[in-house]
């Protein structure tokens, strides 16, 4: 039988699970300011290992012809080890302000909630802004800064923000990137990855190891990919 997380466990669940639920930006905790295309889908998909327990998360995506300023997205994540199990459902919008046309920087607004899955009860949220800085012609900086509210926490809301960089390697076929983040659950992390394009950029492939995301110390790694449609 599955039993609910213990504190420490549940603690890197929402370390993992409470920074924004969709993007593009699939497993970095550090948002873009981009949206899907008016008209057009994607479907994000990763999973973490980090201090015994496995996190998997799926994310649609879809920003409709109607409303081509807005992506909406909905979430599942779901963590496991060791007999312990936890789910959430998300929900989220994201408002681009200004698009980054031209080498332009971007930004855009998001707000987004969770529920345990099991309940049905609200577990967090989170409103945060995105900007995206574009530096020569091959490397972007994301920057985050917002709130976000965790069920259970010793606080209430806490200050989420972070700073990502992207570096184009190989144009429309390789990146890399490095992320500082903190989420408010445990203290300051970061990650590093790679991502590989295939299939003419139609699917974006997932490499990245993680440092801090489950508590001091502790060292995670995960493996995902995007569609788009």
């Amino acid at each position: 039988m599955i039993r609910r997380v213990g504190p420490a466990m549940l603690a890197a669940a929402a370390a993992l699970m409470l920074p924004p639920v969709a993007h593009a930006s699939g497993p970095y905790a550090v948002d873009d300011a981009g949206i899907t295309p008016a008209g057009h889908a994607q479907v994000e998909a990763w999973t973490t290992r980090s201090r015994g327990a496995t996190l998997a998360t799926v994310i649609p995506a879809v920003t409709l012809p109607g409303l081509p300023d807005v992506e909406w997205s909905l979430g599942w994540a779901g963590v496991r080890g060791r007999g312990v199990g936890d789910d959430r459902l998300s929900a989220q919008a994201k408002l681009a302000l200004r698009h980054g046309d031209a080498g332009r920087p971007s930004f855009a607004l998001a707000a987004g909630l969770s529920l345990d899955a099991r309940s049905g009860r609200p577990a967090g949220g989170t409103v945060y802004g995105a900007l995206t800085l574009p530096i020569g012609d091959r490397i972007l900086v994301h920057c985050n800064a917002g709130v976000g509210h965790e069920r259970g926490a010793a606080a209430p809301a806490a200050a989420l923000w972070g700073v990502r960089a992207e570096a184009a390697i190989l144009p429309e076929r390789l990146s890399a990137h490095a992320e500082l983040f903190d989420t408010g659950t445990s203290g300051p992390a970061a990650q590093f990855g790679i991502r590989p394009m295939v299939l003419h950029g139609h699917v974006d492939l997932e490499l990245v190891y993680g440092h801090g995301l489950a508590g001091k110390g502790a060292d995670s790694l995960t493996l995902g990919l995007a569609a788009r449609f």
